[in-house]
């Protein structure tokens, strides 16, 4: 199981998820169709490797990566001792999503197994 920096759990990504959902290979077939690209390159351009990759689907916009991974060199932020006091965490954990409150779950008793 593949846990990002921020603690969502890989295989649980609601955008990894809603690619592989079969209710959507209509969307999927109308994107690739305006853009002129297969239907599997349009999946491929929108999976995600992982926060450790150049390709991840955060991008560079993702505070959390940056810090973690880029910066201190984490495989992620239950390995950093600002986990309780970094505002990165407190902001992801507050902005209304349920699976980001949980994430940080995870981190926190990631953290406390040690």
């Amino acid at each position: 199981m593949e846990i990002g920096a921020c603690g969502n759990v890989c295989d649980e990504c609601q955008l990894a998820n809603l690619l592989k959902d079969a209710d959507l290979s209509g969307i999927i077939s109308d994107i690739a169709a305006e853009s002129g690209l297969s239907p599997d390159v349009i999946r491929e351009k929108f999976q995600c490797p992982g926060c450790h990759s150049s390709g991840n689907r955060c991008g560079n916009e993702c505070e959390i990566r940056k810090c973690c991974v880029l910066s201190k060199k984490l495989d992620n932020c239950a390995l950093c001792d600002s986990l309780e006091t970094c505002k990165f965490i407190k902001d992801f954990e507050n902005d209304g999503q349920p699976v980001h409150h949980q994430a940080i779950d995870h981190l926190r008793a990631m953290q406390d197994i040690g």
